[in-house]
This record gives structure tokens, sequence and C-alpha cells, in this order.
């Protein structure tokens, strides 16, 4: 009887122990969330693995683990892993079929790789989960462009960008074809494209250093050029 006293103050500071653990544990993981969605604004390979830290440690929350396959594929493709980057939105797609931000992705790698066919199938199929969106119309611009289909990439971006007339991918690519066609516009939609840009799209300054070696102005395309390859590290 006379234990009591000793044994309340141990079972008092054991329970402190385990609800500071689980603080501190779920501190981490917001922490760690934070930085796998690129929110701390650290550089990519700490996003890859704060992204792979969550997927280890998310537990029974499949949405959670979608999410994170998607940012890991996106810091992945970013450090050019584009065979890591596929398995990671194939496996978010796993979780979550009707993902269209994972379809989206996956396209981009597929188009990067070459493979245009499923590039345009996971955009179309990204379309159809959602209609309004301008981002899987600026890619599949991407892929007419690169197929020779230039009324087609035109029309497009045309779309994306009166869905949304800001969307810096959709006026960087239209950038790009307006040059390639000799259209003195293309200046206009590279303005507007890297005056909307995001901080970690380079995507914007590359389009315009494509622009500015066609007008011969070579150091102006030299800074674009840094400047694209600073944002996409991050």
């Amino acid at each position: 009887m006379h234990r009591f006293p000793l044994v309340l103050p141990a079972l008092a500071a054991l329970a402190l122990a385990l609800t500071t653990g689980q603080a501190m544990a779920q501190a981490s993981q917001r922490n760690a969330w934070r930085a796998c969605s690129g929110q701390t604004g650290t550089v990519v390979e700490e996003r890859a693995a704060a992204c792979s830290w969550v997927i280890r440690i998310a537990g029974p929350n499949p949405q959670q683990i979608a999410t994170a396959y998607e940012f890991r594929g996106m810091a992945r493709r970013a450090l050019g892993d584009r065979p890591g980057a596929m398995a990671d939105y194939g496996k978010a797609l796993g979780i979550n079929p009707g993902s269209a931000s994972a379809l989206n992705g996956r396209g981009v790698v597929r188009m990067e790789l070459g493979l245009f066919a499923l590039a345009l199938a996971d955009f179309e199929a990204a379309l159809r989960v959602q209609p309004d969106s301008p981002m899987p119309l600026a890619n599949r611009g991407l892929v007419f462009q690169a197929r020779g289909q230039l009324d087609r990439a035109r029309a497009d971006y045309d779309a994306a960008l009166a869905r949304d007339p800001r969307h810096a991918w959709a006026l960087a690519n239209r950038c790009a074809l307006r040059a390639r066609q000799g259209e003195a516009k293309g200046v206009e939609d590279c303005a507007a494209a890297v005056e909307a840009a995001g901080a970690t799209n380079g995507w914007p300054f590359a389009a315009r250093a494509g622009l500015r070696l066609l007008r011969d102005d070579r150091e102006g395309a030299e800074a674009d050029i840094a400047e694209a390859l600073r944002r996409d590290r991050r």
C-alpha cells in the first residue's frame, strides 16, 4: 500500500515521455511532409529524401502515400532519374488511378523519353478527370509540337490559356512555338511566362533563352539558362 506514492509518479513520468515522443514524431512527420511537398524551400535532393521518409512512416494513409509518391516522382524527374520517376508515378496511380496530377506527371516523363503515344494517353486521361485543367492541354500541345503537328499544338496552347491566361507553362510553350515560326508575339508570351513563373519553374526562362538565341542575344540567353537551372533545382 505504501508503494503507490512511488509508482504513481513513475507512471506519470512514463505517460509524459510517451506523449512527448508522440508529439515529436508528429512534428517530424509534419516537417517531412512540408519538405516533401516543397513548402520549405529545400533543394530537390532533400525533397526526394523527405518523400521517402513520409512513404515509410505514413502508415494506414493511402492517399498521403500516393501523394508522396507523386512528389517524389517530380523530384526524381528534376534530378534526371526518369526510371525512378516513372516507378513513383506508377505506384501513385496504383493507389489512386484517378489522380490527374499523377497522370500528367507520368505523361511528361513518357514524353521526355519519346514515348509520345503513351504520353498522349496519359494527358487525355488527365483531361477526362479534370476537363477544365490547363496543364494537360499545355503538355499535350508539346507532344503535337514534337510530332510536327503545329496547328494542333497551337490549338492546345490557346485552349489552355483560355482556361488560365497566366498559365506559365502554356505561355512558355506558345512562346517557343511562335519563336520557331518567326512570330514577333513570341516575345510577349515569353515575358508573360517569366512573370507568371513559380519559384521552382525554370521552363519559361529556358523558352526565353531559345528565343534570345534566335535573336543573337547570347548573354541574355546564358542568364536565362542559369536561372532555369537554378529554379529547377529547388
